[in-house]
């Protein structure tokens, strides 16, 4: 399956702040690529490759990672082109439901990652989480797969919300 859609959030004023600092503005020209749908195929990679030569500073993937229930493969990609330690936000899709959870699944890459920056996090790493980083908060989820999303993750994306003070 070919990626469905790269979109580019790039920051054209405010005031810069050190690299890795939670809250406060995104520095200028701060860029996060939204992708969905990824995949391992050579055309998953081009888009890998389009992110790292726009100098995107972060991804954010709404799931579906690999289609191959390949968790190591699919980290492996992203480290090859963008590196180990790369800004990658993601929630869960419906494909990626087996190897999620445990040893060497989807969430121990994603929080491998996220580590290696100090990078902290609320809730249940890709399946009900938020984020504060370079000054923007994530909240990610995949309503349906391992709860309810009336029930369980609209709740959670509410009461997040109404927690953060971001501009």
């Amino acid at each position: 399956m070919r990626p469905r859609l790269v979109l580019l959030l790039v920051v054209t004023s405010g005031l810069a702040q050190p690299a890795g600092a939670e809250g406060g503005i995104p520095p200028p020209g701060f860029t996060v690529a939204f992708i969905g749908d990824q995949g391992v195929t050579a055309s998953a990679q081009a888009v890998l490759d389009l992110i790292a030569a726009e100098g995107a500073d972060a991804v954010v993937h709404s799931g579906d990672f690999d289609y191959g229930d390949n968790p190591a493969l699919w980290d492996q990609k992203i480290t090859d082109t963008l590196s180990a330690c790369y800004p990658y936000f993601a929630s869960i899709g419906n494909h990626d439901v087996v190897p999620f959870y445990g040893p060497g699944g989807y969430q121990e890459h994603l929080a491998a990652r996220l580590d290696c920056l100090g990078i902290t996090w609320d809730g249940d790493l890709g399946v009900r989480s938020s984020h504060t980083w370079q000054g923007i908060f994530f909240v990610l989820t995949g309503p349906g797969i391992f709860a309810d999303g009336d029930i369980e993750h609209a709740p959670y994306i509410r009461d997040q919300l109404a927690l953060d003070d971001s501009i």
